[in-house]
């Protein structure tokens, strides 16, 4: 969506981006002027915002420390075996440049994936909703 454009959604609805939005509310902009023509064809129209989307994060793992690692292998039939591989990892791991990320990798590969947490249409759900912000 670009900047500096109004998208009428319906005859009650027209669609901008925050930043025009905030644009519009300062008397004597670019922006304040195409609202205000825009109010001249629709005068009971309301402004809504579309919201950024928000960038995710690795399959929404945000609160991955070793201890939250560590507990949830805990929890497995095999927990003895999989905390001595993790251990195996994480001495590996302090050799590469970013070695959290090389555990976490490591962890979400061999371990969530096999224990079958994942659910992918709730991922997909989660990215593709769009939210809008009704301006008065």
């Amino acid at each position: 969506m670009r900047k500096n454009q109004i998208i009428l959604t319906n005859d009650k609805n027209g669609l901008v981006t925050k930043a025009f939005a905030k644009q519009a509310r300062i008397f004597g902009t670019p922006e304040y002027r195409m609202w205000q023509d825009f109010l001249k064809d629709f005068p009971n129209a309301k402004m809504v915002v579309k919201k950024a989307k928000r960038k995710s994060t690795q399959n929404g793992f945000t609160n991955l420390t070793y201890e939250n690692m560590i507990e949830h292998i805990s929890g497995l039939e095999n927990a003895d075996e999989l905390l001595i591989e993790f251990n195996k990892i994480k001495a590996i791991a302090k050799f590469k440049g970013n070695p959290h990320y090389y555990v976490k990798k490591w962890f979400i590969e061999n371990i969530i994936t096999d224990t079958n947490i994942l659910n992918d249409s709730d991922n997909e759900e989660l990215e593709n909703s769009e939210e809008y912000e009704v301006m008065e």
